[in-house]
Parts: structure tokens; sequence; C-alpha cells
């Protein structure tokens, strides 16, 4: 699921920036997207502690990447409460799989 998650959270930024009729953002979206699609689907296919750190990283860069968006380009659908929102969502996410990653590294550790 959390792979899933994580690949869906650009196309929000491509409607928005569909539904600002900035063309221009949308490649800049497009791009970026497909940075975290690539992640999703590499955490994906490893099924392991791993996944959940690759996971992890994704959430807490796609957070970094929502905080830091208006500084890198204006896409003029996004609402301008949502950066925040789903900076904060993906952070929370983010640290709750590295946790998850850390529990099943000990566990598996101590049960060897």
């Amino acid at each position: 699921m959390y792979p899933v998650l994580l690949a869906t959270f650009p196309l929000y930024y491509w409607v928005f920036a569909a539904y600002g009729a900035d063309f221009g953002a949308l490649i800049y979206e497009l791009f970026a997207g497909l940075l975290f699609m690539v992640l999703a689907y590499g955490a994906y296919k490893i099924n392991s502690a791993i996944a959940l750190l690759v996971l992890s990283f994704g959430y807490v860069a796609h957070a970094i990447y929502d905080v830091a968006h208006n500084s890198l380009f204006i896409n003029p659908g996004v609402p301008l409460w949502w950066p925040e929102f789903c900076g904060a969502v993906d952070l929370l996410i983010g640290i709750y799989l590295l946790f998850m990653a850390v529990s099943l590294r000990s566990a598996q550790s101590s049960s060897a």
C-alpha cells in the first residue's frame, strides 16, 4: 500500500498544473513525479526492511519537495494550503516507515 500511495502523490500536482492551465509547470511536475514513482516501484520490488527504508526516504524527500515547491517553480493550480498539508502527511508517514524499518531489522537480528 505504501508504494502505491507514494506513487500517487505526484498525480495531484499534475492535476493542479492542468487545472491551472500551466503546461510549463506540468512538465516540471512530470519530471519530479517520475522520480517518486521510480522510488515507489523500486521499494515495491525489493520487499524487505530495505524497502521500508527506501519508502521512508521517498516520503521524507516528497515532504521536502512539498515545502520547497514554490521556491522551485510556481504551479498556479496548487491551493495555498496544499504544500504544507501534503508535506506534513508525507513527513509523518516517512517517520512511521523509518520506525517500522528499524523495528523490523531489530526483530530480525534478535531472532537470528
